[in-house]
């Protein structure tokens, strides 16, 4: 890992895996000075003949603070908090992503945020709902999800 702020333990089919959210703000590239904000977060998947997590997955982040784990019926999503606020409007973009078996997890929806500290997930029946932490500012955002 490099400047991790957050893991996230989650399994799909039997399988165990965890994802680290990279953060610039506490990885070398920021003590470097390196004017990026792009960071790789991975995600881990157990394998149990080594008895140890190894490397399943590589996801381009924008200073990654938190990701949350969300599952319904054989559906499985990663949403991860992309906190820095400068640069382009890509850096503000919180990411889904879905796991599609053997293309892994793939992008499915991007959304604009205000920088953010924290995701939490939550579910009002068969509402289901966002809640941003805004790290840089005085008002949290409140998302429903609605698949059309």
């Amino acid at each position: 890992t490099n400047g991790a702020t957050d893991w996230e333990y989650f399994t799909i089919n039997k399988e165990h895996f965890l994802v680290v959210a990279n953060a610039y703000n506490y990885g070398s590239q920021n003590f470097k000075n390196i004017e990026s904000y792009r960071t790789n977060s991975t995600i881990f998947k157990l394998d149990r003949t080594k008895r140890a997590f190894t490397k399943y997955q590589v996801i381009s982040t924008n200073s990654a603070i938190d990701w949350e784990h969300l599952s319904f019926g054989n559906d499985h999503f990663l949403m991860v908090s992309n906190a820095q606020n400068g640069g382009s409007d890509e850096h503000h973009k919180c990411m889904m992503y879905r796991w599609q078996g053997l293309d892994r997890f793939v992008p499915v929806h991007s959304m604009f945020t205000q920088p953010n500290a924290d995701i939490e997930i939550f579910r009002d029946q068969a509402d289901i709902f966002f809640l941003f932490a805004n790290i840089k500012g005085s008002t949290g955002e409140v998302a429903k999800l609605k698949f059309l």
